[in-house]
Formats: C-alpha cells, sequence, structure tokens
C-alpha cells in the first residue's frame, strides 16, 4: 500500500482544493513519500512541487489517518493528514491545474480519500457545514 502525506489548509472557513492536471476530482495537496523521508520532509516537498506563494513559515499538526481510493493510479492508498498553516497568497505551480479556496467543499467534486478527509474535518469541527 502506497503512503501518501496530505495537508487540510484551511483560512477564513475554506479549505484549500487543488486539481492536477489530467484529474477529474480534486483533492488536497499532498502526495506520496520518497524514501527515507519524513511525513513532514514530504509535506513540505509536495506543498513547494504543487503551491507557489506560499511563505517560508510552515507549521504542521497530525490530524487523522485514512485509507481509501487514489484519484490518479486507483488503488489504495493510506494517508497520513496534517492541519496545515500557510503564509502567503497561494497559487497554482505547473502541473496544478487550478487552487480552490473553498467554503463548502462537498459542493466540489473530490477524490475519494478527499471526500472521507473533509468529512472527518467537519465531524471534529475543523470545517462547519453551511447552515
Amino acid at each position: 500500500m502506497r503512503h501518501i502525506v496530505n495537508a487540510a489548509v484551511i483560512r477564513d472557513g475554506c479549505l484549500l482544493l487543488v486539481k492536477e492536471k489530467g484529474r477529474a476530482v480534486l483533492t488536497l495537496p499532498g502526495g506520496e513519500m520518497e524514501p527515507g523521508e519524513t511525513e513532514e520532509e514530504c509535506l513540505v516537498r509536495e506543498l513547494d512541487e504543487e503551491l507557489v506563494g506560499v511563505g517560508h513559515r510552515k507549521v504542521f499538526r497530525y490530524f487523522q489517518r485514512v485509507e481509501g481510493v487514489s484519484p490518479g493510479q486507483k488503488d489504495v492508498i493510506s494517508v497520513s493528514v496534517y492541519l496545515a498553516e500557510l503564509e502567503g497568497h497561494i497559487g497554482a505551480r505547473s502541473d496544478v491545474d487550478n487552487v480552490i479556496w473553498a467554503f463548502n467543499p462537498m459542493l466540489y467534486p473530490l477524490s475519494d480519500v478527499t471526500w472521507k478527509i473533509v468529512n472527518l474535518l467537519l465531524r471534529e469541527k475543523y470545517l462547519h457545514p453551511l447552515q
């Protein structure tokens, strides 16, 4: 089973979602760990690869581990999710089509794993459903 690390970045009640090129669904920023990397090192590398404008201050706090179907290879993956605080105006790098600050992420097409993570964030009150 592949191991992935994702960042749940929440600002002003909105969750940061990315749409990678060639994919129909949105995910959280992050990716697969390389040999010898810690989860935090992987997250810093992946955020730098996917996003522009991320300031030097990156704060991560472990949230939860989730298993589900990967959006790309359709295999079962294990995902470590970190709550992340990032500074700066965040935009997309070349392999990402778009970044979206979603007030209600459930209105967007989400990958299996991202859908599970959003539900956990809602249940734990990190995100708030529309009234």
